[in-house]
């Protein structure tokens, strides 16, 4: 508990500072490369946290970049363990989290618009308070979304901490369940574990409440942003160079030295079936999470009362349940379930296809469960700025919900539903219990092939794997900035 509490405050705290400092950056200011910076900080979302923990924890082995640069300079080796500390794993995670943050809240500075600026200029605010009582509060329902996300994928990571050995919940929990066949400890712990992630659920819920964030303005004109000059430009150069160094280009680096010496080993014609598999669970996936999550997101936003927050608290904590976890309570019931109704009828020949269907449906339907949350408070920021009059206008007129959803909802939520459906994409092309413990036969994915490298050791073989996931996942954030935006 004392280890799960730390890493939750310092990955927090650590994605928060890295997430809105950055997105503040690129919203606000105007400079060189700005447009390929924003688009380059999206990327490290692509990269699973445990590839940066295998990835940094084998830099600094025999046969990593640092031990042979080092070596090369100072003809020994040298030995660092920094990364299975506390501070470690969260710098770690802290890597892989910090797009969350960057992705949702540069949305909602962005679309501020320029009314909020001009007024204030008018009436002579100054920048604290313009930042502080005015920019940042009215964001507030983005932040706390992101940091809500953060906080569960922290508290529901099993690969990177067992990789740097660092026990928390969900290491107990797989001790318990795997190691010790200990089935009511695991319970156990995993019932402390999502009573915990309610608690974080309702304490959002009751924050943003009764709060309402709705734009002035019909059609808001974007803001002119601050060009930089001099040591301002270049400090600010310089801090998010390091941040993409140490979340981009420093393991991509490693990861390419790597399948360069074990490509003619690892590589092979399965590699086309882990990409299918991948891409079509993936995308699976992402449609049950955006169905269910603009449904959730949409009848919380219009019904604001205590049976709606029970609904949506129960709704969205699974992001908070260990992978594990989730898969053995959906799998066992429901096979147990398929197989009776399968020998009533009298279908067990037939048997085979039947269970790779009903696998498959256990799978999606595990994603779904596992990642609506993404879907849900990457969406409700903005549906909340839509002013409920709308809605009653639309009663009143006789227009069906259909009409309002492509004529108002959709038009007003773009952005949002695309960087929901990349989010919930690169989680579900890159998540593993869930995948490794309930898919049919046949069915591997690249996160499957990757866990099966990493369990033998074998991280130059696993390098080519992880570098194929994150260039899957570097894809759609590449189409999304390079399709014109149609005004």
């Amino acid at each position: 508990m004392k280890n799960t509490f730390v890493l939750l405050i310092m990955v927090s705290g650590l994605s928060f500072i890295l997430g809105v400092s950055v997105a503040w950056i690129i919203a606000m200011y105007e400079f060189p490369l700005r447009k390929f910076v924003s688009v380059a900080f999206m990327f490290p979302l692509a990269v699973p946290a445990y590839v940066f923990a295998f990835v940094y924890t084998g830099l600094f082995d025999s046969s990593g970049l640092i031990q042979a640069l080092y070596k090369l300079i100072f003809n020994k080796y040298v030995w660092f363990d920094g990364f299975r500390t506390p501070l470690g794993v969260a710098f770690i995670l802290s890597l892989s989290l910090y797009p969350y943050v960057y992705i949702i809240v540069k949305n909602a500075f962005e679309t501020q618009g320029s009314r909020i600026f001009e007024v204030s200029k008018i009436h002579g605010v100054n920048k604290r308070f313009l930042i502080f009582k005015l920019i940042l509060p009215m964001a507030s329902p983005w932040i706390a979304g992101s940091m809500l996300l953060v906080a569960m994928e922290t508290m529901a990571d099993f690969g990177a901490v067992s990789i740097l050995g660092y026990d928390t919940f969900t290491t107990a929990i797989y001790k318990a369940w795997y190691g010790f066949f200990k089935f009511e400890h695991a319970v156990l712990l995993s019932g402390v574990l999502v009573l915990f992630a309610f608690v974080l659920l309702m304490v959002e819920k009751l924050y943003n409440k009764r709060k309402a964030f709705y734009s002035v303005e019909r059609v808001d004109k974007p803001f002119q942003r601050k060009k930089l000059l001099g040591l301002e430009l270049y400090g600010i150069l310089f801090y998010l160079f390091l941040i993409l160094f140490f979340s981009l280009i420093f393991p991509f680096t490693q990861l390419v030295l790597w399948c360069w010496s074990a490509f003619s080993v690892e590589l092979s014609t399965d590699y086309i079936n882990y990409i299918k598999n991948t891409l079509f669970l993936s995308f699976a996936g992402v449609f049950m999470v955006l169905f269910f999550g603009y449904f959730l997101a949409y009848y919380y936003r219009n019904h604001k009362n205590t049976i709606s927050l029970i609904i949506v608290l129960i709704a969205t904590a699974g992001y908070a349940i260990p992978g594990s976890v989730l898969a053995v309570g959906f799998y066992t019931p429901i096979s147990k379930l398929f197989y009776n109704i399968l020998d009533m009828l009298n279908l067990m020949e037939v048997s085979q296809l039947l269970t790779n269907l009903a696998g498959l449906f256990i799978l999606i339907l595990g994603y779904t469960v596992r990642y609506v949350s993404l879907g849900y408070n990457t969406l409700y920021g903005n549906l909340s700025r839509i002013k409920s009059g709308i809605f009653e206008q639309a009663r009143l007129l006789d227009v069906s919900s259909s009409d309002v959803f492509k004529k108002v909802i959709f038009p007003s939520l773009k952005a949002s539903f695309f960087s929901a459906a990349i989010m919930s994409y690169l989680d579900i092309a890159k998540e593993m219990p869930i995948t490794l413990m309930t898919r049919p036969a046949g069915w591997d994915t690249l996160a499957v092939r990757i866990f099966g490298l990493t369990a033998e050791g074998e991280w130059e073989r696993a390098a080519i794997p992880s570098l194929i996931l994150v260039v899957l996942g570097i894809l759609p954030i590449l189409v999304m900035v390079i399709k014109p935006r149609r005004h």
